[in-house]
């Protein structure tokens, strides 16, 4: 929103596109992560004014100021696997300072990793164990795709759930809550 631009991670390179001159630019980017892959997900945190972006078990900080971006070696952070835009969400709560991994499809072998997970800014590190979905959205197939975003005023993330090319779509709505064990 600072920059109102379109922003894009690809090849090892992030992009912005500016909607009022219809044009790219390629940002040098200190600090690049060197990541190959493609469908990484991302959100944006609001309150630092930057990008978000996770892929694997690796999280990335890109800052549109300085055209900076870092590895926050966040705690938990080896163990918390996102997969591609297909498989999860990514999205920032601005209102308790998380950012939140919808995994909805992990990997072959791992099915009892499916869940939400939680990146606490303050503290950086992760929950490390899943936080179950509503049953209805812990039932959908491998062939589902999910959409999701965050709406600051209600406090509530949206996931939307459907089959590749089927109309049997689902829409969960969250609201984070900090459990402490």
């Amino acid at each position: 929103p600072m920059k109102k631009a379109y922003f894009l991670y690809k090849d090892g390179k992030m992009w912005s596109y500016d909607w009022d001159a219809s044009q790219w630019t390629k940002h040098a980017t200190q600090g690049d992560p060197s990541i190959s892959g493609y469908n990484f997900v991302s959100c944006y945190d609001s309150k630092r004014a930057r990008i978000v972006q996770a892929f694997g078990n690796k999280l990335w900080f890109y800052d549109p100021a300085t055209d900076t971006g870092s590895d926050p070696k966040a705690k938990g952070q080896e163990e918390v696997n996102a997969r591609s835009c297909n498989e999860s969400n990514l999205t920032y709560d601005a209102a308790n300072d998380v950012i939140v991994l919808y995994l909805h499809h992990p990997a072959k072998g791992q099915e009892n990793r499916k869940g939400l997970y939680f990146y606490n800014c303050q503290a950086n590190a992760w929950t490390t164990t899943p936080r179950a979905v509503a049953p209805e959205m812990a039932k959908r197939g491998s062939y589902d795709q999910s959409a999701a975003f965050y709406d600051p005023e209600l406090n509530v993330h949206f996931y939307f759930c459907a089959g590749d090319s089927s109309d049997n779509g689902l829409l969960w709505a969250y609201r984070y809550k900090n459990v402490k064990k």
